[in-house]
């Protein structure tokens, strides 16, 4: 059950993660912040590398993606900064980005990946939008 910790871990994170987003947002530009919050996770990350004796396992198709995921990043950084600039408020906001995620890497994953999502499954995807949608009525 050691993914169950790194599943805690990401919950903490991502609760920082979006209280920190909608703090700065209306005290920084957007890309600005981006590109502070991109920064910041290079640096923590080189940092942890360099605490680590094993050898860092790598391939070209993993960086490339590694460097997908990190355009993406920037992208949510700097429009997530950018709608608690214009006033979006962190309980609609920060559910909203993160369901509406979780729908769009659901379809990806069924679409694309061709990965299986059970009735009961499909049923809760459809929760959350549908609490999207009660969101910002």
């Amino acid at each position: 059950m050691r993914s169950l910790i790194f599943v805690f871990l990401a919950i903490i994170s991502e609760g920082v993660y979006a209280t920190f987003h909608r703090l700065a947002g209306p005290l920084i530009h957007p890309i600005l912040g981006g590109g502070i919050i991109g920064l910041t996770a290079l640096l923590v990350a080189l940092s942890f590398l360099g605490l680590n004796n094993n050898n860092i396992i790598y391939s070209q198709k993993g960086i490339i993606f590694a460097t997908i995921i990190g355009i993406a990043a920037f992208g949510i950084d700097s429009a997530t900064l950018a709608a608690y600039r214009e006033g979006l408020q962190l309980h609609i906001g920060g559910p909203l980005i993160i369901g509406g995620g979780i729908v769009l890497i659901s379809l990806i994953s069924f679409l694309l990946l061709e990965e299986n999502i059970s009735f009961l499954k499909g049923i809760g995807i459809l929760f959350i939008l549908i609490g999207g949608i009660l969101l910002v009525k």
